[in-house]
Order: structure tokens, then C-alpha cells, then sequence
């Protein structure tokens, strides 16, 4: 499974980190090891993002 924490979104400059991690992954991986509820929060974060991607892909795929 692949954590894109790093392009969570926060309102700030999100289409340059958005655009930067879907051409280049492995500069949103993390590397390391996790604070604790770390690991849980990226999971989550990660799990929102591809829900509201396939939302909006399907809204303008109509």
C-alpha cells in the first residue's frame, strides 16, 4: 500500500504538491519511522483523498 500523506490537502499551495506527487511519488513517501497514530492518520488522509478524487472524476466524467 502506497501513503501519500505528503499531499494531504490543507489549502495551501495544493496544486503544486498535488501535481508534484502524481509525477513524482516518491517525493510524497514518507520515509522513517512513525510518530505514534501516525501510521493511522496517513492511512485515513490517504483513503479521503482517493475518495474525494473518484468523487469529483465521476462528477466530471458525466
Amino acid at each position: 500500500m502506497a501513503l501519500v500523506s505528503g499531499c494531504s490537502s490543507n489549502g495551501l499551495g495544493d496544486s503544486k504538491l498535488v501535481n508534484e506527487c502524481t509525477w513524482n511519488r516518491s517525493s510524497c513517501m514518507h520515509e522513517g519511522s512513525y510518530e505514534p497514530g501516525e501510521r493511522e492518520y496517513a492511512e485515513q488522509e490517504a483513503k479521503d483523498l482517493n475518495k474525494a478524487s473518484s468523487k469529483k472524476l465521476r462528477r466530471y466524467g458525466k
